[in-house]
């Protein structure tokens, strides 16, 4: 009896401790799920709220499975068209988006990477786009971010342009042109009449165009005009037909009269 009564006793401590290793195995998968659920909830708000497009796909056949509203406004397409569909729809070139699903297959990830996508409507876009592959080997999916950058593009070809015409004009003009920060006046560039040795009023040798200041490049007859043109400059942001004094490469002084505006340049 006693044998028996010591084999109960010892049987129901190890059910107790079995059960004990339960409880506290269920209570850790309690709060896995729990804390999996607010993390789903965290990044359904974000997905959601986003002012950027995004898009989650499955990784293995590349459907569509979600979209948030971002994306629908984006591209115009609404979430229920684009469910169950793959992204070549919304991809310009086929080539560089079969490219692109290599390099991310292969890197796990890609960020800002260009393209050009299309719209509902036909119409392209440039873009700038960032996909990450989920580590989960189960459920793999692509999480992407579209940024539509086609109004910067845009501005920066107007600027470009724009600048292409200032180079031109800066550099066939007849006239004396320089470009001199006008914190110590040194001289960033001249055009071919200032450095030329014939027909040029203050004959800017090419290296004193590169690395002078005022006072050895221009050749002002004193630093008092000088900081009076620097004045005026300051004050009303440009000078207008001043008459004063220069001296040439070869030491001659001449009469001259000057026009300067300012501009900004990096900042500078």
């Amino acid at each position: 009896i006693v044998v028996v009564g010591i084999m109960v006793y010892f049987t129901r401590e190890r059910a107790r401790a079995a059960h004990r290793v339960q409880l506290q195995e269920l209570m850790r998968r309690k709060d896995t799920e729990q804390a999996l659920d607010q993390a789903k909830e965290r990044f359904a708000r974000i997905f959601d709220a986003s002012p950027s497009p995004m898009m989650a796909q499955s990784a293995g056949l590349g459907l569509i499975l979600d979209v948030n509203p971002a994306f629908e406004r984006c591209f115009g397409y609404t979430k229920a068209q684009l469910a169950s569909q793959t992204d070549s729809l919304l991809w310009f070139d086929e080539k560089s988006r079969n490219e692109y699903s290599r390099r991310l297959h292969r890197e796990r990830r890609q960020s800002q990477q260009s393209a050009r996508a299309v719209r509902a409507d036909g119409s392209h876009f440039e873009a700038l786009i960032s996909s990450k592959l989920s580590a989960d080997a189960e459920d793999q999916l692509i999480i992407t971010i579209v940024t539509d950058v086609s109004t910067e593009h845009a501005a920066m070809k107007q600027l470009r342009r724009s600048e292409e015409r200032f180079a031109r004009a800066f550099t066939l003009s007849p006239l004396n042109l320089t470009i001199r920060r006008l914190s110590d006046g040194a001289v960033v560039e001249a055009n071919h009449s200032a450095r030329s040795d014939q027909n040029s009023a203050s004959k800017i040798s090419a290296k004193g165009a590169a690395a002078a200041t005022p006072l050895e490049a221009v050749f002002w007859s004193n630093a008092t005009t000088r900081e009076a043109m620097v004045g005026r400059l300051l004050r009303d942001g440009s000078v207008h037909a001043l008459d004063t004094r220069i001296q040439q490469a070869n030491g001659e002084w001449i009469d001259c009269r000057i026009w300067a505006e300012q501009i900004e340049i990096d900042g500078d």
